[in-house]
């Protein structure tokens, strides 16, 4: 008797074990795709705010006292936190034990909801500086294209569904 319930607890341990194999692997999976896609959208965002030709289109005051480039190097800022923030809690779920992981994970939602509001609100401001308040004529081709179509990204990335 008592060996069938050591090999019935083996058994549970290996599927535990293969489970959360698969599951580490899902998540770096998912940590990479993330900094696949953010690094791109973090070098453009401070290339735009940063380089002297944009200057003139993204340096119009606006209503909230900011300009597009505040907005920018903010949002490359904030997205460089998150992917940090991600990649560490990543990596701490997969060391951390049981009951520190549900500690870990519930400060970790919480950051990640704070974030998302965040970027919820600064891309509206964003939006609404770039599309109601900004003279779109001193922007070059390449800047307006940037700016319209990495708001479009934001907005799709803040209303997936996971």
């Amino acid at each position: 008797m008592e060996a069938l319930d050591i090999e019935n607890q083996i058994e549970e341990s290996r599927e535990e074990s293969e489970k959360a194999h698969f599951t580490s692997f899902y998540d770096w999976f998912y940590v990479i795709l993330i900094f696949l896609i953010c690094i791109p959208l973090i070098a453009c965002d401070f290339y735009f705010a940063l380089n002297r030709k944009t200057q003139e289109c993204l340096a119009q005051e606006m209503p909230f006292g900011i300009s597009l480039k505040i907005y920018l190097v903010v949002r490359g800022f904030v997205t460089i936190f998150s992917s940090w923030f991600l990649f560490s809690s990543t990596f701490f779920s997969m060391i951390a034990s049981a009951d520190d992981l549900k500690k870990t994970n519930c400060f970790c939602n919480s950051i990640f909801i704070l974030v998302k509001i965040f970027n919820l609100i600064w891309s509206i401001i964003g939006s609404i500086m770039f599309w109601k308040y900004s003279d779109k004529s001193l922007c070059s081709d390449k800047t307006y294209n940037y700016i319209y179509a990495s708001l479009i990204i934001m907005f799709i990335c803040l209303f997936r569904k996971k």
